[in-house]
C-alpha cells in the first residue's frame, strides 16, 4: 500500500485473525516473519493492536550493529540460559522493526500509535495480560515505567536482557562481583538520557508529536497533548506543568553530539517544547528561565523555524538575557523548578486535560516588550565574557520586527512603525552594529534589508 493514503476519519482494530498471524510467527520466535506480515497487514483503516506496537518498540531499543556474543556465564541458572538463548534479535530484525514503525508513523493516527506508550495519562503498568511468546513476556517491560523518556535511557534494554532479574542495584553487584572490567563503561553509559541504539525510537516519537501538532485546528495553538502527557502533571490539576526536565536534558544532549541527524532531533524536540509553551498548559516564564542559561540553546536559535510561538519565545528570551541583572529573580539557579505554586483565581490560569474538550481559550497571552524597550537593550552599553550580547541583539530586533509583521495591523506597536519609517531605526542599527567588529556589519546588512522601508 502507498505510504502517503489519506488517513481515514476513524480507525478500527485489526481483525483477530489478523493479530494471530503474527502472534503464531513471534511464538516461533520468527521475528522477521511476523514483522513482514505486520507489514502487508498495515493500512490507514485499520490500527495495530497495542501490544504489537509495543513489542515493535521493544525491538527498536536492541542494538542494530553486529556484535560479538557475550561470553555464556556458567554460574547462571539452566533456565535462566535458556531463556537467553532463546531471546536473541538480529540486526536485521531491529533495522525491520524501526522501518516498520516509521511506516505506522505515516500511515496511522497519532492516538492508534501512542496508546501503547506509557504516560502520566496513560497507566499500563495494570495491563500486564497473560502473554505467549518470549517476546510478548518481554515486551511487557515497557508498561512498567512512567514516561517514554523512561524507555530511551541506555540502561532500559541492558536492564530487561540480563540474564538476572531486573531487581534494583543486582546488576551493578553481579558486575563487581564478576570482576568484568567493562561494567564501569557500562555503568558510564548507563546514565545517559538517549542510549546508543534508541536514537530511532526517540525520531519516531518526535515524528508523532509533530503529526499531532499538525492536526490541531489553525485558530488553535499549535501543540501535541501526547507530548504534554509526558510532562508530570500538577497535583492540584489547575496550575501549568513545570517539571519539563526530562526533555529539556534529552534535546540538549542531542545538541551536543557529534551525528547532524541526531542534533536535528535536538532542535526537533526544542521546538515542541516550545510550541506547548505557547499554552496555558506549560509555564512559560519558568521555561524561559531554564532556558537562559544553557548556552547551546543561542547556538540554534537561527535554526529554529520563524513561527509564531518560536518567535516570541526568542524575544523573551533575548529580553531575558539583555535585561540588567537587578533582582534576585532574574539572577536565581534555574536547576530546579518552584516546587509549590499558589493557584490564582484566573480564568487563563485554569488547566483542562488535554484529553477532555477545552472551553476556556488555551493560547498562553503573550504580553511582548513594547518598541522603546526592545530599542533600549539594543542601545543599552553592555558587555559580557560568556554572552554573545551582538548576536542576541540581531536576534532580538528581527524576531521582533517578524512578530509586528505577523500580527493585525491595529495591534501593532506604532512607535516602531514609525521608527521604521523615518529612519530612526537605521541610524540605531549603524551606531550599535556597523562600529562592532566581526559580524557587526553583517548584521546590520541583514536587519537593513529586512526591517528597514526603503
Amino acid at each position: 500500500m502507498s505510504a502517503d493514503a489519506p488517513l481515514p476519519t476513524t480507525e478500527i482494530e485489526m481483525s483477530r485473525t489478523q493479530r494471530e498471524l503474527v502472534n503464531s510467527c513471534w511464538e516461533e520466535n520468527q521475528y522477521d516473519a511476523g514483522i513482514a506480515i505486520l507489514d502487508q497487514l498495515r493500512t490507514s483503516r485499520y490500527r495495530p493492536s497495542v501490544d504489537h506496537i509495543r513489542q515493535l518498540v521493544f525491538i527498536s531499543l536492541h542494538s542494530s550493529t553486529p556484535k560479538i556474543p557475550n561470553p555464556i556465564d556458567v554460574q547462571a541458572s539452566p533456565s535462566k540460559l535458556t531463556k537467553r538463548e532463546r531471546f536473541q534479535l538480529l540486526p536485521k530484525t531491529v533495522i525491520a522493526a524501526r522501518r516498520l514503525l516509521t511506516s505506522f508513523s505515516l500511515t496511522n493516527t497519532p492516538e492508534g500509535l501512542f496508546r501503547a506508550i506509557p504516560s502520566w495519562d496513560n497507566d499500563l503498568s495494570r495491563n500486564d495480560e497473560e502473554q505467549e511468546s518470549v517476546l510478548a513476556k518481554e515486551s511487557l517491560r515497557v508498561n512498567r515505567v512512567k514516561t517514554c523518556w523512561d524507555l530511551l535511557k541506555s540502561d532500559f534494554v541492558k536492564s530487561a536482557t540480563a540474564s538476572a532479574p531486573s531487581r534494583k542495584g543486582q546488576r551493578r553487584r553481579s558486575s563487581r562481583r564478576n570482576g568484568d572490567s567493562d561494567h564501569d563503561e557500562e555503568d558510564e553509559d548507563a546514565n545517559q538520557v538517549v542510549g546508543d541504539d534508541a536514537w530511532a525510537t526517540l525520531e519516531w516519537m518526535i515524528t508523532i508529536f509533530e503529526k499531532q501538532e499538525s492536526l490541531v485546528p489553525s485558530e488553535e495553538p499549535r501543540y501535541s497533548s501526547f507530548f504534554l502527557a509526558q510532562i508530570p502533571p500538577e497535583r492540584s490539576g489547575k496550575t501549568a506543568r513545570w517539571d519539563f526536565n526530562r526533555p529539556l536534558e534529552i534535546a540538549l544532549h542531542a545538541l551536543q553530539r557529534d551525528d547532524e541527524a541526531q542534533r536535528k532531533l535536538g532542535i526537533r524536540l526544542l521546538e515542541l517544547l516550545i510550541n506547548l509553551s505557547s499554552t496555558i498548559y506549560l509555564d512559560f516564564p519558568l521555561f524561559v528561565d531554564n532556558i537562559s542559561p544553557r548556552a547551546l540553546v543561542l547556538d540554534v536559535m537561527s535554526l529554529l523555524p520563524p513561527s509564531s510561538s518560536v518567535l516570541r519565545f526568542k524575544i523573551s528570551l533575548c529580553q531575558r538575557l539583555l535585561a540588567p541583572k537587578t533582582s534576585t529573580a532574574q539572577s536565581r539557579p534555574a536547576v530546579r523548578p518552584r516546587a509549590q505554586l499558589k493557584p490564582r483565581d484566573s480564568a487563563s490560569n485554569v488547566v483542562a486535560s488535554p484529553s477532555v474538550p477545552v472551553v476556556p481559550v488555551i493560547t498562553r497571552k503573550f504580553t511582548g516588550p513594547a518598541a522603546q524597550e526592545v530599542i533600549q537593550l539594543v542601545t543599552s552599553p553592555m558587555k559580557s565574557d560568556t554572552l554573545p550580547i551582538l548576536r542576541l541583539r540581531f536576534e532580538l530586533l528581527l524576531a521582533y520586527h517578524l512578530v509586528q509583521s505577523q500580527i493585525p495591523v491595529n495591534d501593532r506597536d506604532q512607535e516602531w512603525q514609525l521608527k521604521r519609517g523615518n529612519g530612526e531605526l537605521e541610524k540605531i542599527l549603524v551606531d550599535n552594529f556597523e562600529s562592532e567588529e566581526a559580524e557587526g556589519p553583517l548584521y546590520h546588512r541583514m536587519l537593513q534589508s529586512m526591517i528597514c522601508v526603503k
